[in-house]
């Protein structure tokens, strides 16, 4: 029994090692961590998880030169309530230094309750990712790019179908 102990022991201190190593090594390439934090945020929201979502954002994330921070449980609540299906057509960041664009159209589709289902697509949306500093286990220190700013042209009530 105890050498069974022992050879789990030993497995988890390689698993734990090695993961140590790979986060003090470095993550991987830019592009791809963007890309894999834009994936995994639209995926969170689809399916209502928002806490995922807002994991992804910047604390001093700005909309349209808005700060949006005292708006983090709006986001939260519209995430959990409406479930709302994002697609981003463009997903290739341009990175410059700490600092990553993302030009492209996006396509929302959500449930609001005055107008049922729709679909709205928002052209030249600007994201702007940033390298920030956050925590894995707690302890160790790792990079991660988060949402820090989006600009998009200004929408009417013509785009959800008023007049």
């Amino acid at each position: 029994m105890n050498r069974a102990y022992g050879i789990l022991a030993l497995v988890l201190g390689l698993v734990v090692g090695f993961r140590v190593v790979t986060l003090l090594m470095g993550q991987g390439d830019d592009k791809a961590m963007i890309q894999e934090t834009l994936r995994q945020s639209l995926q969170a929201s689809r399916e209502g998880k928002s806490g995922s979502v807002l994991e992804a954002l910047s604390n001093s994330l700005k909309v349209n030169d808005n700060e949006a921070t005292g708006n983090f449980r709006q986001i939260a609540n519209f995430i959990k309530n409406q479930k709302p299906d994002i697609e981003v057509s463009n997903q290739e960041p341009i990175v410059t230094g700490d600092e990553a664009r993302i030009t492209s159209p996006v396509k929302i589709h959500t449930s609001l309750p005055i107008v049922g289902d729709k679909t709205v697509t928002v052209k030249d949306v600007v994201m702007v990712f940033k390298r920030e500093t956050g925590r894995e286990y707690l302890v160790f220190p790792v990079k991660k790019w988060r949402l820090a700013e989006v600009q998009a042209p200004p929408m009417g009530l013509d785009t959800f179908g008023f007049e």
